[in-house]
């Protein structure tokens, strides 16, 4: 009777305590069965996506007098602003991605150029450059046209990603400040890591 009690008391804590596995009148000699373990399915991994060579890497970083804003544009990624100017002429530095179906960079600085000026009928174009040898190839042009009475010079790089995509960097300011400007503009665009 008291090794029946001490029985059941064994079997109701195996049952109870999964890590209490020494089972009542079992011989301790024999080797416990060791479930078959199922085999591993190993699943394929997805490819790296391919590296696009021509794709600048466009990224975030931290320069000093300008500061990173929200802008609620269609395709801006980001946009920097001069700290100590006051809006509504501050210097900036946008980062726009565009979808192109111009099979080429020239085809598609081409086509922003006729726009571009049948936007704003009275912008003046003062230089245009492509440079294919550079690595990536950039298109630049650099325009000025007027708003509210003040006369505002830009510049646009135009980056042509293999995908059809295309990052567009644009630099503005007053033209009293463009030259002045210079250098700071030349550090945004180290920042970003596209070069020109």
């Amino acid at each position: 009777m008291i090794r029946m009690t001490r029985c059941r008391l064994t079997i109701w804590l195996a049952l109870s305590v999964p890590a209490l596995m020494s089972g009542c009148g079992r011989d301790r000699s024999e080797p416990e069965a060791v479930p078959a373990t199922p085999p591993q399915v190993v699943s394929p991994q997805p490819a790296a996506p391919a590296v696009d060579p021509t794709a600048p890497p466009v990224s975030v970083r931290e320069v000093a007098g300008w500061q990173l804003v929200p802008n609620p544009r269609a395709g801006v990624a980001y946009q920097y602003v001069r700290t100590n100017h006051t809006e509504p002429f501050r210097p900036s530095v946008t980062v726009t991605l565009h979808e192109s179906s111009q099979p080429t960079l020239e085809a598609y600085a081409t086509a922003e150029r006729n726009s571009l000026v049948q936007a704003n009928p009275s912008m003046v174009i003062i230089a245009e450059q492509i440079m294919t040898t550079q690595t990536p190839p950039v298109a630049k042009i650099v325009f000025q046209y007027e708003r509210d009475q003040q006369k505002l010079q830009v510049m646009q790089l135009y980056f042509l990603r293999s995908s059809g995509q295309v990052v567009i960097v644009t630099f503005q300011s007053l033209i009293s400040q463009w030259e002045h400007l210079q250098p700071e503009f030349k550090q945004v665009l180290a920042a970003l890591q596209v070069a020109p």
